[in-house]
């Protein structure tokens, strides 16, 4: 008589013309699937056919991998059409028609002077006057920009211009009485926070 026999992929039971002669002595991917699911499925059969140890290597390197894709398809969207340069403090000034070279000579001593001392201490990168003509008799028509390297050198800005302040314009009652005879020479329009872009 012919003996028919195979494994049953379910069970992993070996069968004999259709009955269980002897269970296999190990069960078969698709067993261990329907025993415990997908998960420990690849849990489990990375374990069958690797040695211990390199599953785990499998694993970092499969989400390493997983990892450097999402971050470049991210860096892909967000993609500016600039490059992000140093950081501008922009201050806007009407002065009164006829004080402009007053105004000029005042700043010759005090934002002059303080600027220069902060950049010889690398508070600073650079700083700009703009003079120009008022669009409106609302308009501003000076402008002073103050350039530093980034968001974070501009943190603690008091503990930092104080004492030079101090050095250059004198105590804070003098500083508090030339900043009140300015006011019948200008008027500060406002002030902006800006960065320089460089477009790509």
């Amino acid at each position: 008589m012919r003996n028919d026999a195979f494994i049953d992929l379910k069970t992993g039971d070996r069968l004999v013309n259709g009955a269980v002669a002897k269970r296999a002595t190990s069960r078969s991917p698709l067993a261990i699937y329907s025993a415990y699911g997908i998960k420990d499925f690849i849990d489990r059969s990375l374990s069958f056919y690797h040695p211990p140890g390199m599953k785990k290597s499998l694993i970092i390197i499969v989400g390493a991998a997983l990892f450097a894709a999402w971050a470049g398809l991210c860096s892909a969207q967000s993609d500016a059409p600039y490059t992000e340069g140093t950081v501008w403090n922009v201050t806007m000034v009407k002065v009164k028609p006829g004080l402009g070279d007053q105004y000029l000579k005042g700043l010759a001593k005090t934002f002059k002077g303080t600027l220069d001392e902060a950049k010889k201490q690398n508070l600073i990168m650079s700083y700009k006057i703009l003079l120009g003509d008022a669009a409106t008799p609302n308009d501003f028509n000076i402008l002073l920009m103050v350039e530093s390297k980034n968001m974070a050198a501009l943190d603690n800005g008091r503990e930092k211009f104080d004492p030079i302040a101090k050095k250059i314009t004198g105590s804070v009652e003098e500083q508090e009485k030339t900043a009140t005879k300015r006011l019948d020479i200008r008027e500060i329009m406002g002030d902006k926070l800006m960065r320089e872009v460089t477009l790509k």
